[in-house]
């Protein structure tokens, strides 16, 4: 397995305990529907577009040959070059930034640490 990506200074409690903390107390205790303002709204539309631009770049690093850290590391820092950090890297201690998979299996059927990318090599699905 590759070595671990730096996380930025920036990384909520998941990022750095493992455990979203502050998801689980919200959960206890909302109990009511939010009703978002405009610029909440403006910021959620601007986490979209880097949403957006992050799975653009994960997507074009996908090739024949290409391995799955390889992808990790390109969403990773693409993730961090846009201010924002990779919520999937340690959540619940998933070790990627990333889930990526080379075949064609459904993700439901496996654990987290089944799907987290490894030196595997994407294969060619042409002959199938």
């Amino acid at each position: 397995m590759a070595e671990s990506l730096v996380l930025p200074a920036h990384c909520l409690d998941a990022c750095v305990s493992g455990l979203p903390i502050g998801e689980m107390q919200d959960r206890r205790s909302n109990k009511r529907i939010y009703v978002h303002n405009a610029e909440e709204i403006e910021g959620m539309r601007h986490a979209a577009r880097i949403a957006r631009e992050i799975l653009d770049a994960g997507g074009r690093a996908v090739s024949v040959g290409v391995t799955c850290d390889e992808i990790d590391r390109v969403v990773h820092e693409a993730t961090i070059e846009r201010g924002a950090y990779p919520s999937p890297l340690n959540y619940h201690s998933f070790p990627k930034s990333v889930c990526t998979s080379v075949n064609e299996v459904r993700p439901r059927d496996f654990k987290a640490a089944d799907l987290a990318p490894t030196a595997r090599v994407m294969p060619s699905f042409q002959n199938r």
